[in-house]
């Protein structure tokens, strides 16, 4: 290499942060793919969501930015917190079917602290031919600590889309902070005055205090990591003299936990500089311990969490209501939440296609019941129809908890159609499935 080389291409090193600072000043959402950890912290992360349908009833819903969703007619209740400084970016969704004939158009866009965003995405129904792919521009968006964010749909006049229309949703955020990633979740109902937990991606309403719904609600660490950071907020105060504890509870128990507490008239708390080191493989859910006087009704609180992962790997959960069948090949939607059921004998009813590409890194799984002799069940990642990423449990792994762990690398393409796909061998016992995947370049 000659040196007048050398010194162009150091010249080209020393100009890319204003090449980049000019590009993203101009909007363009594609920067923070292409160079995550130059313009911010890092690294970009996919947050997914599906919404179960497009309700033909109402012209206006609001739905979470993760997990899977029924939509909801009160902007409160679908609100996620933020829970470190970042940018939201490259909002996309597609539709699982044709949105419906012309005229039958549905608007998603970004809600900011209960104000739309300039990033939107159109779908407009046609006479003929394929809608799944909408028109979508905008961002990047800025958000910091404490905002509150959620998607809006909104159905053009008295359009009636088709009826069972799934909208699958992607945006990529990337904190401010290297390392960083976050996860955002809530409950759904009501919260009792006694134990209760959640999992990760769930709406479902908070489990009751016995140790198997405990275990019920626990979903496994994909990858080494260390979480800096537990945010709560609730809409209802317990009120003068009692408080509600909220935990990052380990393999159910308290220890290695991250917690905050909620007195009083407060309605949030930040478990500040508490940290809790994860190995891969390691289980937690969301636990609520309140004093017996916090009782808040009906009312929601919204859970964030910051992980640190030193790879650049984003994460994402699923886990399923319905138990996985004994003897017929079930599948399920890419990163569904806990009230969805497994059993679906056609893939192609569960398979949605997610527009950004990425690469599988990692993949966890588990079924808290025995296995005996040769029973196994080969859990999967489906990628068009064929396997992506597999983990087999079987009798030889634990017989009380098992579990499987794959590494590897699977290149997701964009636009690729994903689905989970649960195999069982020899008649195993019939039990919840979580997963948990870690990936990184979105």
């Amino acid at each position: 290499m000659t040196a007048r080389l050398i010194r162009r291409l150091l010249l080209i090193l020393c100009l890319m942060p204003l090449l980049v600072a000019q590009d993203y000043g101009s909007g363009n959402p594609m920067v923070l793919i292409a160079v995550p950890s130059v313009a911010t912290g890092g690294p970009a992360q996919l947050l997914f969501m599906t919404q179960s349908s497009v309700d033909q009833s109402v012209n206006t819903e609001y739905m979470t930015l993760t997990g899977m969703h029924f939509s909801e007619r009160t902007e409160a209740d679908a609100d996620g917190i933020i829970p470190t400084d970042g940018v939201l970016s490259d909002y996309d969704f597609r539709a699982s079917a044709d949105i419906g004939a012309a005229g039958d158009d549905v608007t998603v866009t970004l809600r900011l602290n209960g104000s739309d965003t300039g990033m939107s995405c159109t779908l407009e129904g046609e006479t003929s031919g394929s809608q799944t792919v909408p028109s979508c521009s905008g961002g990047p968006i800025t958000v910091s600590v404490g905002d509150l964010v959620n998607y809006v749909a909104v159905v053009a006049g008295a359009s009636t889309p088709d009826a069972g229309v799934q909208l699958q949703h992607s945006i990529v955020f990337t904190s401010d902070t290297p390392n960083e990633t976050i996860y955002m979740s809530r409950s759904s109902s009501t919260l009792e005055e006694f134990t209760q937990w959640w999992a990760f991606n769930t709406i479902e309403s908070g489990r009751n205090s016995s140790q198997l719904d405990q275990a019920y609600c626990q979903m496994p660490f994909q990858t080494d990591s260390t979480i800096t950071k537990l945010y709560v907020q609730v809409l209802t105060a317990c009120g003068s003299g009692d408080s509600a504890v909220f935990k990052m509870d380990e393999n159910g128990s308290d220890a290695n936990e991250i917690s905050c507490t909620i007195a009083n008239a407060a309605t949030e708390c930040d478990s500040e500089a508490q940290t809790a080191t994860v190995s891969q493989g390691d289980k937690y859910a969301f636990k609520r311990t309140p004093t017996a006087g916090c009782d808040v009704g009906s009312s929601l609180f919204r859970i964030s969490v910051v992980i640190v992962n030193t790879d650049d790997e984003f994460a994402g959960w699923s886990h399923s209501r319905e138990s996985v069948s004994p003897t017929d090949t079930d599948h399920t939607t890419f990163n569904h939440h806990l009230t969805q059921a497994w059993p679906a004998a056609s893939e192609s009813t569960e398979q949605m296609a997610w527009s950004p590409g990425f690469t599988l890194t990692s993949m966890v799984a588990f079924v808290a019941d025995d296995y005996t002799g040769t029973q196994a069940r080969d859990l999967c990642i489906r990628d068009d129809g064929a396997d992506a990423m597999c983990c087999i449990i079987d009798v030889g792994i634990s017989e009380t908890d098992q579990t499987c762990i794959t590494n590897g690398s699977a290149t997701v393409v964009a636009d690729s159609l994903l689905n989970y796909e649960s195999d069982p061998i020899n008649s195993p016992a019939s039990g919840i499935a979580r997963i948990g995947w870690a990936a990184t370049n979105p």
